[in-house]
């Protein structure tokens, strides 16, 4: 199985994105009034988004988008 930074860089390549930083990101979790949610942390030094996903999707469901804003 090719890395995530390999299919990142063949993803940009296809989009024409270049100076992409392809960094991993960090995983946390945080315990609020009881339930233990997880986030993943892209850092960067920009103005914070969150990124929300339902149903059956992950976190990882918006990796390419973050790769397109950083880019």
């Amino acid at each position: 199985m090719e890395s995530l930074d390999a299919l990142f860089k063949e993803a940009a390549k296809t989009q024409d994105i270049s100076g992409v930083n392809f960094s991993q990101p960090s995983h946390h979790n945080v315990i609020a009034n009881g339930i233990r949610l997880h986030y993943v942390d892209w850092g960067g030094s920009g103005f914070p988004i969150l990124f929300l996903h339902g149903g059956g999707q992950t976190c990882r469901t918006w990796d390419m988008t973050i790769v397109q804003i950083r880019s």
